[in-house]
């Protein structure tokens, strides 16, 4: 038997203090990162930093949608000891004098040694060349209402989520569990 959910009403944005459906708001607010489209219906990636500078680690989720399926990976992101092919693989490179992450083509910095968005970059390149590390991935086929009209939605296991409620759904059954 399939149940259909109403996940927003499980993870709602306003208890959080939030006013907005941007998921850069929202995990701004939870204190979660977030690299993606405004609309998780195009993919994105959930990360936190906590373990990151101590452990060389970070918990992630990330979500792709491609070829009638949605792709919800529970993972982590591992820090290796050698960051310059990740970064090559975004155009990107340490500067040998200051530290700086720059980029290759015009050696503009794109981040200093030592800040917050350091971290953000080495991180989300990371993901861009070895990806997640992976925990687990549900796997879960978008399908539509009545045949090829009306609106789509996912199952995952034995619930029916509307495609439209991906964002609520992926905070309140993955995200939080998993990257706070």
């Amino acid at each position: 038997m399939t149940t259909t959910l109403n996940p927003l009403s499980q993870f709602r944005a306003d208890r959080f203090g939030v006013n907005s459906k941007s998921m850069h708001d929202i995990c701004d607010k939870l204190g979660i990162y977030y690299s993606g489209d405004a609309s998780l219906e195009h993919g994105g990636l959930f990360y936190e930093k906590d373990n990151w500078q101590k452990y060389g680690y970070s918990s992630a989720v990330q979500v792709s949608v491609d070829d009638g399926s949605v792709f919800i990976t529970v993972g982590s992101i591992n820090k290796p000891k050698d960051i310059a092919s990740a970064l090559s693989c975004c155009g990107l490179s340490i500067d040998d004098k200051t530290g700086d992450v720059v980029c290759e083509h015009d050696g503009s910095v794109v981040a200093e040694k030592g800040s917050d968005n350091y971290d953000n970059v080495v991180i989300e390149s990371l993901v861009a060349y070895w990806g997640v590390e992976q925990e687990y991935c549900q796997v879960c086929k978008i399908k539509n209402t009545f045949g090829e009209v009306g609106e789509e939605y996912f199952v995952d296991g034995s619930k029916r989520v509307k495609m439209s409620d991906l964002q609520g759904y992926v905070l309140s059954q993955y995200v939080l569990p998993n990257v706070r």
